[in-house]
């Protein structure tokens, strides 16, 4: 509710100028380079470490599958970002 105001203008202004709202517009070379280095970098460390850290509580029995199952998802959206992105452009 807080925010409800925010979410609804940033909508209202990506549907009014849709091409602002890809970095390519506003020169991505620089930002395509950040996100590259980002998911190289740290999200495969992260991503490393929360499969360790998921596979540990799962033999411990104190983590429901829909939680695994939510990690998994992210895991695999970090990993295919680019390919993800790619399906949003064609």
């Amino acid at each position: 509710m807080k925010y409800e105001r925010i979410v609804i203008v940033a909508l209202l202004t990506v549907l009014a100028l849709p091409d602002l709202a890809y970095a390519q517009a506003a020169g991505g070379a620089f930002l395509n380079g950040a996100v590259n280095w980002m998911q190289t970098a740290v999200i495969t460390s992260l991503a490393t470490l929360a499969v360790i850290v998921l596979g540990i509580i799962l033999m411990m029995l104190r983590f429901s599958l829909a939680h695994a199952a939510m990690i998994c998802a992210g895991i695999w959206i970090a990993f295919n970002a680019a390919y993800l992105s790619g399906l949003l452009h064609a």
